[in-house]
């Protein structure tokens, strides 16, 4: 199957809603890593991220290296800052590209540490066949989910839906005890 997230909302009245562990994970705002508009390819074990560097713009690292966008405005939401390190455990280390440079820079070196906040859930459901997601912040390129993987739609903006590997999903959510209203 096909989605595109800015046209086919995804129905959640009758999917659970989920929060994050209290586990510690990465983030990096961009602008630590390039200038203002510099355009990024970050490369992941999933996929390859097209993004711009800017005020707005902070990457995600969760517990296996995986990378994901998120503005600075939904970071600062759902995320506290911590001076542990992130709990990352990857098998492929996440790098960024920029045309014209000549080397790719490892990032989970660059990574700070922050723990999600509860009060900030997601409604999930795994996938039953596979699925090519394209994303309202990345409307080019597509997240590709399994059987057994997850999409996820935030509660607060049921625009912004993804997918979260089965493996990820399990060790990081739990159901939350939250009221869906």
């Amino acid at each position: 199957d096909v989605l595109y997230a800015k046209d086919a909302p995804i129905d959640t009245t009758e999917l659970p809603l989920y929060q994050k562990c209290p586990l510690v994970v990465g983030y990096l705002p961009s602008l630590l890593l390039y200038p203002e508009g510099t355009e990024l390819c970050v490369r992941t074990l999933e996929a390859d991220l097209q993004v711009t560097a800017g005020e707005d713009l902070y990457l995600m690292f969760g517990i296996f290296g995986e990378v994901y966008p998120i503005r600075r405005e939904n970071f600062e939401a759902s995320y506290e800052i911590t001076e542990k390190q992130p709990e990352i455990v990857a098998e492929y280390e996440p790098t960024v590209i920029v045309r014209d440079k000549p080397m790719a820079q490892r990032l989970l070196t660059l990574a700070r540490g922050c723990i999600p906040k509860k009060g900030t859930p997601i409604f999930a459901k795994a996938l039953t066949k596979a699925l090519k997601l394209y994303t309202t912040w990345d409307e080019e390129n597509y997240m590709y989910g399994r059987p057994g993987d997850y999409v996820a739609v935030r509660q607060d903006n049921p625009t912004d839906v993804y997918i979260i590997m089965g493996k990820v999903f399990e060790k990081t959510y739990e159901c939350a005890e939250i009221s869906s209203k």
